[in-house]
């Protein structure tokens, strides 16, 4: 059974017993689920969140880094047809203005998925670097 945090969550194992981190696994791992449209993901991620697999176990699985991948390419493609053409039209300064604040918010987005993506790859490198059950030594 999986050590709990106050709020009954599962405390990930990748976290070692750090309930701060926890939650930003959980946090980061429910916002990938949500932008997702691959139930396979969701399944995976919604066993992670209720305790009924570790993220230790889920990282080895190699559809995370798969589905983050896609994740990444699908904004940089969003963002490459929202933003394309504006030099290339008259744009009302309202509009020109609401475009600017949805790009930042972009960026900021992208930037985020992609700082999950090298912790969930600097896990998923810890969790192999680690010796198996049957490794000798």
């Amino acid at each position: 059974m999986a050590e709990r945090d106050l709020e009954g969550n599962p405390i990930f194992d990748l976290a070692r017993g750090d309930a701060a981190l926890s939650r930003e696994l959980r946090d980061g791992l429910q916002r990938l689920s949500n932008h997702s449209d691959n139930a396979e993901f969701k399944d995976l991620v919604d066993d992670v969140l209720n305790g009924r697999r570790s993220l230790r176990e889920a990282a080895r699985e190699g559809l995370f880094t798969s589905e983050m991948t896609v994740d990444t390419r699908r904004l940089n493609a969003d963002f490459d047809a929202v933003t394309g053409d504006l030099g290339q039209t008259v744009v009302e300064p309202e509009v020109m203005e609401r475009l600017s604040g949805l790009r930042a918010e972009a960026r900021q987005k992208m930037a985020e998925i992609e700082k999950q993506t090298r912790e969930l790859e600097r896990l998923q490198r810890d969790i192999e670097a680690e010796p198996g059950p049957f490794a000798g030594g």
